[in-house]
Parts: structure tokens; sequence; C-alpha cells
């Protein structure tokens, strides 16, 4: 069996581009989405650790005294 000239997928992905006009625009939305989650999952990170600092100097302090 042989396999056709070319690359299928390039076909295809043109093929639902002709068709679909929202094709690449949910794409690109899932996209943006998926940024804005990923920034607000590093930004509650961060923001946790730095009250998790905080707190742990408070707890030392008070241990010392």
């Amino acid at each position: 069996m042989t396999r056709p000239r070319g690359d299928c997928r390039m076909i295809v992905l043109n093929e639902v581009a002709v068709h679909d006009p929202w094709g690449f625009g949910w794409e690109a939305l899932v996209a943006i989405g998926t940024l804005v989650l990923a920034m607000f999952t590093w930004r509650l990170a961060a923001r946790t650790r730095q009250l998790a600092q905080e707190t742990g100097v408070g707890r030392r302090t008070y241990a010392a005294a």
C-alpha cells in the first residue's frame, strides 16, 4: 500500500479553514483563554508563596520571643 504524496494534514487544515470561518477563530480564542488561565495560575502561586514566606517569618519571630 502506498502513501499519497504530500502532507495530508495540510490538506485537512486547509479544508477546515475554507469551509469553517470559525475554525481558526475558535482555536485562537482557546489559545488566548489558556494563556490567561496560565497567567492567573502563575500569579496565584506567586502570591501564595509570598504569603507563606511572610507567615513563616512571623511565626519564627514569635517563637524566638
